[in-house]
């Protein structure tokens, strides 16, 4: 059942890393040649169940710390599925004698976590074995190291690692029937999309929205591109929400994103999102060049890249300014400010997420640290001193 629903999920994909992690202690004897048979079923049914999908399959066979040098084995990511298939004919259960009944589990994980590449945005990891990983909080059978991995892997750490091996895994999506009338001109066309007014009609009263396509995309690519547009702002919010936090705390303006969520309308695709009613600027782009100076916005992009440790920073910040005069109960005028943004872009170290306009590590060091000055608000964060 829980096969049955990864399998679900791989079908909206489009390139997918799939790492089959497999017990071949001698306890599996009996077992591998059925466990390799759901391995090729499986793949062979999500490469006919989605003919273009671009599937990358990798294994790592585990057996005991007795094992010595073959205790770990390991087919790195591989499109050529012929290739996959003739490794796995040849992999074979331990012959070493087996005195204790866990066995190295843990560390079968890590390495397919730790040194396997991983590049695609859908990952999936199946585990197939028999027993337990070693230590007391695992099992009370006979073990050899009842205290636990000799290397001192633990569970905790080791599915922490699979958590931070990349930032902001895909959520799940959900789905809800939408209604709408859509200009049929667009309003706006820039570099890479079309833009409509449209109107949500079947919400109470009718909301405005604008309804973005992309001008251009790749045979079987467009679901995936749209997606990425989606991952994009998502991404662009979870770290708005982490900066307000601590933004609130120093009297500093807010920057919060609209929520875009993804169209299909039998084979096209829109992305859509809240219409914004104030003068829209651009403030900076994803070439380092800043139209209009924000500080509170050159330090969020800042806090982004320090935030993710150097692995991205959002960037392309562009929507519109809000201003509210708030009198206090002392009878004081305060003004407070928000930043309302849509459409970013991200550069990000891994080159093949976040779509056409993340420009990777270039992106981070040349375009926006180059050019990055720390202000005041920078200051006020805490962050890291860039020039």
């Amino acid at each position: 059942m829980a096969i049955s629903k990864i399998l679900n999920n791989i079908k909206l994909s489009m390139k997918v890393d799939l790492c089959f992690v497999l017990d071949c202690t001698g306890s599996m004897g009996s077992h591998i040649a059925a466990a390799k048979d759901c391995i090729f079923k499986v793949t062979n049914y999500i490469k006919h169940t989605n003919p273009s999908i671009e599937l990358w399959v990798g294994f790592c066979g585990y057996r005991d710390h007795n094992d010595g040098s073959s205790r770990l084995q390991i087919f790195d990511f591989n499109d050529q599925y012929d290739q996959f298939v003739q490794y796995m004919l040849n992999v074979t259960p331990s012959s070493s004698p087996d005195n204790d009944i866990p066995e190295d589990v843990l560390g079968g994980l890590n390495a397919a976590i730790t040194k396997m590449n991983w590049k695609n945005d859908t990952r999936i990891l199946l585990h197939i074995g028999d027993n337990p990983p070693h230590g007391g909080n695992f099992t009370n059978l006979t073990d050899n190291y009842p205290n636990g991995d000799p290397y001192g892997l633990t569970a905790e750490n080791v599915l922490e690692k699979m958590k931070s091996k990349r930032y902001f895994n895909k959520s799940n999506l959900s789905y809800k029937s939408f209604t709408f009338k859509i200009a049929s001109q667009p309003f706006s066309a820039g570099a890479e999309k079309y833009a409509y007014f449209a109107r949500d009609i079947k919400s109470k009263p009718e909301k405005e929205i604008v309804m973005k396509e992309y001008l251009k995309v790749g045979r079987n690519k467009s679901f995936e591109r749209y997606l990425e547009a989606v991952e994009v702002s998502t991404v662009a919010h979870f770290l708005s929400t982490k900066f307000n936090l601590i933004a609130e705390k120093k009297n500093i303006s807010k920057v919060n994103f609209l929520e875009v969520k993804l169209l299909r309308v039998c084979n096209r695709y829109y992305t859509i999102e809240p219409k914004l009613n104030a003068e829209y600027k651009r403030f900076n782009s994803n070439t380092g060049v800043i139209s209009k100076l924000r500080h509170t916005l050159e330090a969020f992009a800042h806090f982004t890249y320090e935030y993710t440790k150097g692995y991205l920073v959002v960037c392309d910040l562009q929507g519109i300014e809000i201003t509210d005069k708030l009198l206090t109960f002392q009878g004081i005028e305060v003004v407070t400010d928000e930043f309302l943004l849509t459409d970013p872009a991200i550069h990000c170290i891994n080159p093949l997420r976040f779509g056409g306009t993340n420009i990777g590590k270039k992106g981070i060091n040349e375009l926006f640290l180059a050019n990055h000055r720390c202000n005041d608000i920078c200051k006020k964060l805490k962050l890291s001193h860039v020039q």
